[in-house]
C-alpha cells in the first residue's frame, strides 16, 4: 500500500462523508434539535390502596 492508495481511500471517504452531509445533514440536525424540544417531564404517580 503506497501513498497513492491512501490518497484514493481518503478521496473516497471524503466523497462519502460530503454526500452524507448533503443528503442527511439537515435531517439529522433537525432530529437531534427536535429531541430537546419534545422532552416531556412526566410525574410518577403511585397507586394507593
Amino acid at each position: 500500500m503506497d501513498d497513492i492508495d491512501k490518497q484514493l481511500c481518503r478521496l473516497a471517504m471524503d466523497i462519502q462523508y460530503k454526500c452524507q452531509q448533503f443528503f442527511f445533514g439537515e435531517m439529522a440536525f433537525n432530529y437531534f434539535a427536535d429531541q430537546n424540544k419534545e422532552l416531556v417531564v412526566r410525574r410518577r404517580t403511585q397507586l394507593r390502596l
